[in-house]
């Protein structure tokens, strides 16, 4: 309860800090974004460099916006849960930097403005998607909705939007969104598949070795069983034997959930099944 406590203030957080600069961005007709947006000309000609890391507080367009408090409000929850809020912290501050000097270096001596938080969205919605590919339905009064076909129909909806409002207006919109776009998505990908590389080269370096436990005297005392108890605990022996074995039963996603309990709780809290489907997929790779 402590931590989604904890993961409803950093969320409510982020969106007040955000959500606030934006309004006196509006409010100030826009100073803020010309002072905080990144110009890759003004960063380096005119020595600005504070300009790669503050560009998400200038407001960029209505629909950025509000991608950005759908993947915070919905999105974000889901996805804290896999790391502590330090290492969150980081990583959002590590996807801000680096795009920003990614987007300078490449539009060096551009006047492209680069604002608002599309690259974060993006990267937040790939590595959800990404980590949550079997996620039940939401219910959404009337119907109910698979959340990642939701997410997908939402991102569509930004697409198609900021195609539509780059007609009205004079600046450049298509090559900023375009790039925070790929950005975003890049960025989960490779951070998706490094992760999970980890985790796999952890189970092959350390191997959770199982638990022997010593049998209690009550333990080694026979007993007398009835027939019917015989052939109820020899059809959960098979069962049990079916499911170690069975090539369905090693899937990555249990690999994670096993993986993401070590990490919270430690590898005590593991119980002996947990403990001998590490070493049994261990044995197959």
């Amino acid at each position: 309860m402590k931590k989604i406590k904890n993961i409803k203030i950093l969320n409510h957080f982020i969106i007040i800090l955000i959500g606030s600069f934006y309004l006196v961005d509006v409010l100030l007709n826009f100073k803020i974004s010309q002072d905080f947006g990144l110009i890759p000309s003004k960063a380096l000609g005119l020595n600005e460099l504070y300009r790669v890391i503050t560009y998400p507080f200038s407001f960029f367009t209505i629909e950025s916006a509000l991608l950005f408090l759908f993947t915070i409000l919905l999105l974000f929850p889901f996805f804290e849960v896999k790391f502590r809020k330090p290492t969150m912290i980081l990583l959002l501050f590590g996807i801000i930097l680096f795009q920003g000097l990614l987007f300078t270096s490449i539009f060096n001596q551009s006047d492209i403005i680069l604002k608002g938080t599309d690259g974060i969205s993006f990267f937040i919605i790939t590595y959800f998607i990404l980590n949550n590919l079997n996620l039940k339905q939401i219910k959404l009064n009337p119907k109910s909705f698979h959340i990642n076909a939701f997410i997908i129909l939402i991102s569509i909806s930004w697409v198609v939007t900021v195609y539509l409002h780059s007609k009205f207006v004079d600046t450049d919109l298509l090559t900023p969104s375009a790039f925070s776009l790929i950005y975003g998505i890049s960025l989960g990908l490779i951070v998706d598949l490094f992760i999970k590389f980890y985790r796999l080269f952890q189970v092959l370096i350390n191997p959770v070795k199982p638990k022997m436990s010593v049998p209690s005297d009550e333990d080694l005392m026979p007993a007398e069983i009835s027939k019917p108890e015989r052939k109820h605990q020899a059809g959960q022996s098979e069962k049990s034997h079916f499911n170690e074995f069975d090539t369905d039963y090693f899937s990555e996603d249990r690999l994670n959930q096993i993986l993401d309990k070590i990490n919270n709780e430690g590898k005590k809290s593991l119980t002996q099944e947990e403990l001998n489907y590490l070493e049994e997929y261990s044995k197959r790779l």
